[in-house]
C-alpha cells in the first residue's frame, strides 16, 4: 500500500489620531478608502478559500493574481497565494511569496509556512534551522505539534524515519489529535509491515478529523490491501453521510464507494490502490 493542511488571516487595524479639523476630514476619507480596500481583500480571499475547498487551486490561483497585483505587499494575500502554489506543487514560487511574507510578519506562523514549502523544494536542513529558531523564540505559539510536526517531516524527507518517527510522536505526545502526525506514524508502521498499530494510527487519525477525507481514504486503502473490503465500505458510507464535508472531498470519496461497490472484490486490491495514492498537503498555519 502506498500510504500518503488555508492560513487563517488578520488584517491590522490602523489607528488614527486627529489633531485638527481639516486633518480629521482627511483622515475620514483615508479611512473610508481603507475600509473599501480591506472589504475588497476579505471578499476575493473568501472567493479564493472557496475555490480551495471546492478542489480548485488553479481558479484561486487566478483570483490571486488579481489580489497580488494590485496589493503587492498584503501579508494575508502573500501567504494565500504561496501556500496555493505549494498545494500546486510549485515549492519554488511558494517560498518566493511565503518568505516576503515571514519578512513582513516573522513569526511562527509565516515561519511554519515558509518552512512547509523549504521542505518541499528539498531544503530539509534549512527548514529545520529554521524551526528549532521558532521553537527557541515563539515559546507561546499555541501549536507548537505543528512546528515538531514540520521538523519530523524535514527528516523524512531526508530518509531519516527513527527521528522522524521521534518527532512525530513528540507531536502526538503534545496534541493526541493531530491527525497529520498520526497519519505520517501510520505510514512508518506501514512501511515496517506492521498493518495492526498502521491501522491503528489511521483509526485515530480519522477520529481525529472526520471531515478530512485524507485519513478515511488512506484507511479505506489500507483495508483494501488486506481484502477486506466491507470494511472499506462501512469506513467510507460513515464519511459520505457526514454534511460538513468539503465539495471535492465528498466527491471523491462517493466516487471511491461506487468503485468498490461495483468491482468484483477479487480484481478490487489493485485497481483501488493506483486510484486512491493519497493526496500530499502541505502543513499551514490554518
Amino acid at each position: 500500500m502506498k500510504i500518503h493542511k488555508i492560513p487563517q488571516f488578520s488584517f491590522p487595524n490602523a489607528t488614527i489620531l486627529a489633531i485638527s479639523l481639516i486633518l480629521i476630514s482627511c483622515i475620514s476619507i483615508n479611512t473610508e478608502e481603507t475600509r473599501k480596500k480591506d472589504e475588497l481583500i476579505k471578499a476575493q480571499l473568501k472567493v479564493v478559500s472557496v475555490r480551495l475547498n471546492n478542489g480548485e487551486p488553479e481558479k484561486a490561483l487566478q483570483t490571486l493574481k488579481y489580489l497580488q497585483s494590485n496589493f503587492p505587499n498584503n501579508y494575508s494575500i502573500l501567504t494565500i497565494h504561496g501556500m496555493t502554489h505549494l498545494t500546486l506543487e510549485n515549492p519554488g514560487q511558494a517560498i518566493h511569496y511565503l518568505k516576503r511574507a515571514y519578512e513582513q510578519q516573522p513569526t511562527a506562523a509565516s515561519g511554519l509556512n515558509l518552512s512547509s514549502a523549504l521542505i518541499a523544494n528539498q531544503e530539509a536542513g534549512k527548514a529545520r534551522m529554521l524551526l528549532f529558531k521558532l521553537i527557541k523564540e515563539e515559546k507561546s505559539y499555541r501549536y507548537k505539534e505543528r512546528l515538531i510536526h514540520n521538523i519530523a517531516l524535514s527528516y523524512l524527507k531526508e530518509s531519516k524515519l527513527k527521528a522522524a518517527e521521534k518527532y512525530f510522536q513528540n507531536a502526538i505526545d503534545i496534541n493526541p489529535t493531530y491527525y497529520m502526525s498520526l497519519i505520517e506514524l501510520a505510514k512508518i508502521y506501514d512501511s515496517k509491515k506492521d498493518n495492526t498499530k498502521a491501522i491503528q494510527y489511521l483509526e485515530k487519525a480519522a477520529r481525529a478529523c472526520s471531515t478530512c477525507y485524507e485519513p478515511t481514504n488512506l484507511l479505506a486503502t489500507k483495508y483494501i490491501d488486506l481484502r477486506e473490503t466491507k470494511k472499506a465500505i462501512k469506513i467510507l458510507e460513515k464519511f459520505v453521510h457526514n454534511q460538513d464535508n468539503a465539495i471535492a472531498d465528498q466527491e471523491s470519496a462517493t466516487n471511491y464507494l461506487k468503485l468498490l461497490k461495483k468491482q468484483p472484490q477479487s480484481s478490487t486490491q489493485v485497481k483501488i490502490s493506483k486510484q486512491n495514492s493519497g493526496q500530499k498537503k502541505p502543513v499551514s498555519s490554518r
